[in-house]
């Protein structure tokens, strides 16, 4: 327990020491912001770590109990003699559960508190470039929910493909490829997480999205883009990746490769984005973003990984941003 009660200090007077110390500093908070952040994202692995060793502890508990109440071993003799040791066993497991969930708790409570005060640092950093913080959304014009434009309804690997076919009640819309209405709801959970910063999933790098405003292309399908917090429906458009490592550096010579999907449909994009060009160290330009209806969607940015000495491949990192849009 004692852990326990070391990071609820952490919790309730981190910001709060954080805050005084931006009182009385005459620097930029910036790297504050950014130590703070990595001294909670510290904590916060320790803490899984002790969540997890508790986890196993329980385990061999589980085990035990097992062993105890085999059939072999369920005579008087166990009734008189080992109860007792059950009885322990059974609340020990109990407190192990108990504190492994807490100490869960408490580790995703810090990552969110270093996610929060790394962003203020990243955008204090950047914010020359930084055009929106926002999570990203649907253009609010936007009123058409009938837009796959894919030639297969599931391109999940554990569903079969299924060619459309038109009905009677369908009619052939300009921005539908299928002659098929798409589903009209889907709930996105409710705790979802469609922040714009995000850390990657081995929590090395930092990155943040946003929709691209360049005019100077002449494509005309990128040039109406106004609010930057605003995807549009059924037209390319372009996406900036920023990446910084967990000093707040930007990270250069990323190559990513782009996956895009809607989990409650269960079918992908209809374009293959990727990541074309650097226009400045960690700027990422993300080129061929489509989508092509509302609801929830999952983005994810692969890190091309290296090889290991063996020259097989190591564990790719990536980072996954969420939208409701």
């Amino acid at each position: 327990m004692k852990i326990i009660k070391i990071v609820l200090s952490v919790l309730l007077f981190g910001n709060y020491s954080t805050l005084c110390a931006f009182a009385t500093s005459q620097t930029t908070p910036v790297n504050e912001y950014i130590d703070l952040a990595n001294e909670q994202l510290k904590q916060a692995r320790e803490v899984q770590k002790a969540s997890r060793q508790l986890i196993v502890d329980a385990n061999k508990v589980r085990k035990q109990l097992k062993q105890l109440r085999a059939p072999q071993l369920q005579t008087n003799n166990f009734v008189e003699t080992r109860k007792e040791s059950v009885s322990e066993l059974v609340k020990l497991l109990e407190l192990k559960q108990k504190e492994g969930a807490e100490l869960r708790t408490l580790s995703k409570r810090l990552k969110q508190l270093a996610a929060s005060n790394f962003e203020e640092g990243f955008i204090h950093r950047w914010q020359s470039k930084i055009t929106n913080r926002e999570p990203l959304t649907m253009d609010s014009e936007v009123e058409n929910f009938f837009a796959h434009n894919a030639r297969i309804r599931s391109v999940h690997k554990n569903m079969p493909s299924a060619k459309a076919t038109p009905s009677q009640d369908t009619k052939e819309r300009s921005d539908m490829s299928l002659l098929v209405p798409s589903l009209m709801k889907q709930n996105a959970p409710p705790d979802l997480n469609i922040n714009a910063f995000k850390f990657s999933r081995e929590e090395k790098l930092f990155a943040h999205i946003e929709v691209h405003t360049d005019t100077s292309t002449s494509n005309s399908e990128t040039n109406d883009i106004t609010n930057v917090s605003a995807v549009p429906l059924n037209k390319i458009h372009r996406w900036r990746l920023m990446v910084t490592d967990l000093s707040g550096n930007p990270v250069e010579n990323i190559q990513f490769k782009v996956e895009g999907h809607m989990p409650g449909h269960v079918h992908g994009l209809p374009t293959a984005p990727r990541v074309t060009h650097e226009v400045e160290p960690g700027v990422y330009i993300v080129d061929g973003m489509k989508f092509q209806m509302k609801g929830w969607w999952v983005m994810k940015f692969i890190v091309e990984s290296e090889k290991n000495e063996n020259d097989s491949p190591k564990h790719a990192d990536f980072f996954t941003f969420n939208l409701v849009l």
